[in-house]
């Protein structure tokens, strides 16, 4: 069975028939939100059709069931790759061993493995596939459709899900738990722990840490994955950024340091200024040559940052 809920469209009735909601033995229309009939009548139709308003009256939708669709995946599977009948994608993410046994995490670029090191593109973690090569065995074959089914699969890993099953938090029993402990969440909530939300964690811990003194002793790959952090999430749909973004904007502009060729500099104790590397038309070496004076330059690391 293809679907357990088709839906149907015809002139302003949209109702679905589904059958887990169906009591003693039937299936009863529920009404449902229209559809774009429009959209789907030229899906359908040739670029040679002529298209008329008054046949596509009536659409019927057919939402796909999780097994239907995860077969579809098993037989594209069989036709690129006939061969392999299951495969694994991994990461891991990598920390690193501080003098006084804390760990923070090694944001350096990692290549991309096919079961041997590959070229680097632009992570800050290790990924491992079974990506086809071309003949220089050097990088993954942009042009497979193997290697482009691969990388479309690869945001479904459940990498939070599997954090949490991780035992870290230490009990007084000198055992630890996990997150997914259900008692112990439970437990921690009463006491007052809280859950963070991306804002939560741009104001309580990440503006206070870019806008630090002491920043020029702090890792500084983390600072600059902190500075794109925000930009990032200020792109982002969070509703309490239509509140606070002036302000977190504001808190950047004023306190804020950014990495610059002088090393960490706040924008309102001095200029700071774009390179050419990121398009500046300005030639600045030929005025340092002529003037005694220190121009300071936003680094180009953070355009090697993987969302630039």
């Amino acid at each position: 069975m293809v679907t357990d809920a088709p839906e149907v469209h015809s002139n302003g009735f949209h109702v679905k028939f589904d059958i887990s909601e169906g009591q003693i033995g039937f299936v009863l229309p529920t009404i449902v939100l229209p559809c774009d009939i429009d959209l789907f009548s030229r899906l359908a139709s040739s670029d040679t059709d002529h298209l008329d308003n008054q046949f596509w009256n009536t659409c019927i939708v057919l939402p796909f069931r999780s097994r239907f669709l995860d077969t579809l995946k098993k037989l594209w599977t069989e036709v690129i790759r006939r061969d392999v009948q299951t495969t694994e994608i991994s990461m891991a993410l990598t920390l690193q061993e501080s003098i006084d046994g804390d760990y923070t995490p090694l944001l350096d670029q990692w290549p991309v493995f096919a079961f041997l090191p590959l070229r680097t593109y632009g992570l800050n973690f290790i990924l491992q596939g079974d990506f086809l090569l071309p003949t220089s065995r050097e990088e993954v074959d942009g042009d497979s459709p193997w290697n482009q089914w691969l990388m479309s699969e690869f945001p479904e890993i459940d990498l939070i899900e599997n954090l949490k099953k991780i035992p870290f938090i230490p009990l007084s029993d000198g055992t630890y738990s996990s997150v997914n402990e259900g008692n112990l969440t439970n437990w921690l909530h009463r006491i007052g722990v809280q859950w963070l939300s991306a804002h939560e964690i741009v104001k309580v811990h990440i503006l206070p840490a870019v806008s630090d003194d002491g920043v020029t002793n702090r890792d500084k790959n983390l600072m600059i994955e902190y500075v794109c952090f925000v930009m990032i999430h200020l792109q982002s749909s969070c509703p309490d950024c239509h509140v606070e973004r002036e302000f977190i904007i504001s808190q950047l502009q004023n306190k804020a340091f950014i990495l610059t060729n002088q090393g960490f500099q706040r924008l309102v104790e001095v200029p700071i200024h774009f390179s050419a590397e990121y398009g500046n038309p300005v030639n600045v070496n030929m005025l340092i040559n002529v003037v005694d004076m220190k121009w300071h330059e936003v680094d180009t690391t953070y355009l090697r940052h993987p969302v630039t």
